[in-house]
């Protein structure tokens, strides 16, 4: 995202005007979903996520570099897409080893390295461990999980390690399994987890708390999650992780909620109180949650010195032919999403189209409303450009396998509308951007999975 880029870049410049920087990136939110985007607020309202376009500056045309999660979460992390590095399409598995090279600058490795105190709480779903030659290798929950989020710039952790209703069951922190009471670690080592009567967890986690109903459940001697409660428990973790932090030493955090993922699970105390339903609830969860991150840095007095960005890893669930999805609801309160027809997995522009609010520190000033297009993988600079490097990877420099790419797209896919003068469309598990019907394989180059099998066996998104 090169204003936000330019934007962080001159503020860190100097220690002492350093802000604090937090991305809060939701999963699979649909870009009309949010009051200030045109929800109809009879039947979802979102107050926090209003609250930072109105305070802030509001994007109107913004762009992932994937239709599903892992590659977006890689994107943004590094700034490189996703299809140059093993995973071509699809999402990473539960037992995939971590995505991210410990060599490779990532956003926070970059601000660790600026002096600041950096954490990852929520889905993170881009693996953990290394994998070696055997190849039956698969991640090991019930040993250290390293390298993960901790060797690559991030000072705490605490995560749902692939999906919302994912097949492990249990919460990461740091090196391990949360709570984890027996497994490969070291003699007398007790790991932290949470107390005993806590309402937030539960004894046991069966296929029913998974997001297929079906899944095969790893057995591990943990405490397990409970599925109306995910969000509290990771917004518990995030703020209490914000609260802790010197007022003398900036804070990056990355909050990735694991709403409004599948299964939809709001909690018993708000279900039941929006006319769309219990994805209308899940919608407020989300709202709730980013309210309580507000709320956190009001009382800490860090707002007027905090950027806050909040968007999606792509467009939400749009499926009007099924009813039995919880999510036909979006017809009726996002007519954005409904209008571009397609959303999370598919190829058109609500696949890759999220919500992008940012409230700035107090010191910049900036537009409310902001049309130029911003995309996930510029939100980190390509580490070779602080080096001076030109590599043809930068995405401005498309030959060959690229441009081969945009040929068949051109030639297989791309059907221009008049009325859509604007879209993202897919062939072989990438995208480019049509403008006026003219292909545009250029800086805007995404990526756009359609399905498949991703590193380690099909996972949901």
């Amino acid at each position: 995202m090169r204003p936000l880029l330019a934007l962080l870049l001159a503020l860190t410049a100097s220690a002492a005007d350093r802000p604090n920087i937090v991305v809060i990136l939701a999963d699979d939110y649909g870009y009309g979903s949010a009051g200030c985007y045109g929800a109809d607020p009879k039947l979802v309202r979102t107050p926090a996520i209003d609250r930072l376009a109105a305070e802030g500056r509001r994007f109107t045309d913004g762009n992932t570099t994937s239709s599903v999660c892992s590659p977006t979460r890689y994107s943004l992390l590094t700034g490189r897409y996703c299809w140059r590095t093993s995973l071509t399409h699809e999402v990473l598995g539960t037992f995939s080893p971590l995505h991210i090279e410990p060599t490779r600058l990532n956003l926070a490795s970059l601000l660790k390295a600026k002096g600041y105190r950096t954490a990852a709480v929520g889905k993170w779903h881009l693996g953990y461990g290394r994998e070696n030659e055997d190849p039956k290798w698969r991640t090991d929950y019930q040993a250290e999980l390293s390298p993960g989020p901790l060797d690559i710039g991030f000072d705490y952790h605490f995560g749902v390690p692939s999906n919302h209703g994912d097949l492990t069951g249990v919460y990461v922190e740091d090196r391990f399994v949360y709570g984890l009471r027996s497994g490969t670690f070291p003699t007398g080592m007790k790991l932290a987890g949470p107390a005993a009567d806590s309402d937030d967890y539960q004894a046991t986690y069966g296929p029913e708390d998974t997001e297929n109903g079906r899944s095969k459940i790893l057995e591990l001697d943990a405490p397990r999650r409970k599925k109306a409660r995910v969000m509290k428990v990771l917004t518990d973790k995030a703020t209490g992780w914000l609260e802790a932090q010197p007022k003398d030493q900036p804070f990056f955090l990355y909050f990735t909620p694991v709403a409004v993922h599948n299964p939809i699970t709001p909690d018993k105390d708000l279900a039941g109180k929006s006319v769309a339903g219990p994805y209308g609830d899940w919608i407020h969860e989300l709202d709730l949650s980013v309210a309580r991150i507000l709320a956190t840095l009001d009382k800490m007095g860090a707002t007027e010195n905090t950027l806050i960005l909040f968007t999606s890893d792509n467009g939400g669930v749009c499926r009007p032919e099924n009813e039995r999805l919880l999510q036909r609801m979006n017809l009726f309160f996002d007519r954005i999403e409904s209008q571009l027809r397609t959303g999370l997995r598919d190829d058109l522009s609500a696949s890759d189209t999220p919500t992008v609010d940012a409230q700035l520190p107090r010191s910049v000033q900036a537009p409310r409303v902001h049309a130029p297009t911003p995309c996930d993988h510029h939100r980190m600079p390509h580490p070779t450009r602080s080096t001076g490097n030109r590599l043809a990877e930068q995405g401005s420099h498309l030959s060959g396998r690229v441009a081969g790419v945009s040929a068949t797209v051109a030639k297989r896919t791309v059907k221009p509308e008049a009325k859509r003068p604007r879209a993202t469309v897919s062939g072989d598990h990438q995208a480019v951007r049509v403008t006026a019907g003219r292909l545009r394989h250029n800086r805007r180059l995404a990526w756009g999975g359609t399905g498949g099998r991703g590193s380690r066996g099909r996972e949901s998104h």
